[in-house]
């Protein structure tokens, strides 16, 4: 089976020395594959494929140039920062016990609003005994003067 090329950037025919297969991109770069085709369809100033060779296999070609002028800079940064100190990890036992502090200082806060409901509630509820008693007293007045009235009638 003959190989076919598809030139999706005829630009690039007489400039066949620039292009590098992806794979080979990859392995100077020290990543997969998969990352350069991640990189490129997350990324849309990354190079794009310039020609695609199908056969057995199928190998994507960009041109290295490209590559190098876009990511040199990039690459510049990077080195240029400096590695971040991993925090060490700590102990399970730290962390729960850490845990257990801001459960518990949770838990006392929250009796404190408790106590405060609780004041609120206590509150409410004489004020709503008062209000009671105040009906009660009004209707057996408003009874009384029913009665009364109906009295009158009723001698006259």
């Amino acid at each position: 089976m003959d190989d076919q090329t598809e030139w999706l950037r005829p630009e690039f025919r007489d400039r066949e020395s620039d292009l590098v297969a992806l794979k080979d991109l990859a392995k100077r770069e020290g990543v997969s594959p998969q990352t350069l085709n991640n990189w490129m369809a997350r990324h849309p100033q990354f190079p794009k494929v310039v020609k695609i060779v199908r056969g057995q296999t199928t190998t994507k070609y960009i041109s290295l140039s490209e590559f190098d002028d876009k990511y040199k800079k990039a690459r510049a940064r990077l080195a240029k920062k400096k590695p971040t100190a991993r925090a060490e990890r700590r102990p399970a036992v730290a962390v729960l016990r850490e845990k257990v502090e801001a459960a518990e200082a949770r838990q006392a806060k929250l009796r404190e609003e408790e106590k405060v409901a609780a004041a609120v509630l206590q509150e409410v509820l004489v004020r709503s005994h008062q209000a009671d008693k105040e009906l009660g007293e009004l209707k057996a007045k408003l009874k009384a003067e029913v009665e009364a009235a109906r009295q009158v009638e009723i001698d006259s």
